[in-house]
């Protein structure tokens, strides 16, 4: 007697086959392509995962966010992440996230498993899902050595969901060491400019300086020709004025009624 409780095709197994058409036919219509995979959010204000909210893998990440930056918002879309229903949770919640814009990036994974586990991040729907999605979406499915669909459709491919959690978000103290290097450069640029300015001014006061020196010594010398011109006009006006009253006197002297007069009182 033989009992038979599955059969599938010589060869690679039904999934495989499956996986491998349907990879094709994707990568044909461009959804791997690089140049349409957008970038993470240096900084993202709401994280959204979409995964189980019980087992190892939702922990693990949120350990991992909370340890990284501690008070970063996290918005979790419980979903089953194997089974019939699965594939339908996970689009139903990419979905959500994209139609309420509540998040910055998405999460979309689940633990290690079977091939058949992973059926679901392997699904046509999820991985269109994925492509539509305006949100990056960072793929953790499975292990290090697990691919999926969903892995080649995201926009980040992360080997873990803790490793898809640990590139979603920078550590804090990176933040606070960038800044207080953009602090020492602000301070440094900003000392340096009032130095210049400082010089620059210093400069100008000494240019000033020299121009009123320049302008002390031409007044000087505007005063002295002024005066010599004053004094000029005035001897040559008292010169005028002497030889005009001598005129004056010679016109009188030479009067014939004045020349008459005296001889009349001679």
């Amino acid at each position: 007697q033989l009992i038979v409780s599955a059969i599938e095709p010589r060869g690679l197994g039904i999934l495989q086959l499956k996986f491998q058409m349907l990879k094709e036919k994707l990568l044909k219509e461009g959804l791997f392509d690089q140049d349409k995979k957008k970038s993470l959010p240096v900084l993202p204000r709401v994280i959204g995962i979409v995964t189980s909210p019980v087992g190892a893998a939702i922990r693990d990440m949120l350990k991992v966010i909370s340890e990284k930056f501690e008070n970063m918002s996290v918005l979790i879309y419980p979903v089953r992440v194997q089974g019939e229903e699965a594939a339908f949770e996970i689009v139903e919640g990419i979905e959500y996230f994209n139609q309420t814009r509540s998040v910055d990036v998405i999460i979309v994974g689940r633990g290690g498993g079977s091939l058949e586990d992973l059926s679901p991040f392997n699904d046509e729907m999820v991985a269109r899902a994925i492509y539509a999605s305006l949100i990056p979406v960072v793929s953790g499915v499975g292990h290090e050595i697990d691919f999926t669909i969903s892995d080649f459709v995201a926009d980040v491919r992360a080997p873990t969901p803790t490793a898809a959690a640990d590139m979603v978000v920078r550590a804090k103290t990176d933040f606070a060491d960038a800044i207080e290097a953009l602090k020492w450069q602000l301070e440094h640029s900003m000392r340096t400019k009032l130095e210049r300015c400082r010089l620059a001014l210093y400069q100008q006061v000494m240019e000033l300086k020299e121009k009123k020196e320049l302008f002390v010594s031409h007044r000087m010398y505007l005063d002295e020709l002024l005066n010599n011109l004053i004094h000029g006009f005035s001897t040559y006006f008292t010169a005028r004025r002497t030889h005009f009253e001598s005129l004056v006197q010679r016109l009188n002297d030479l009067n014939p009624e004045d020349i008459l007069k005296r001889r009349i009182h001679e």
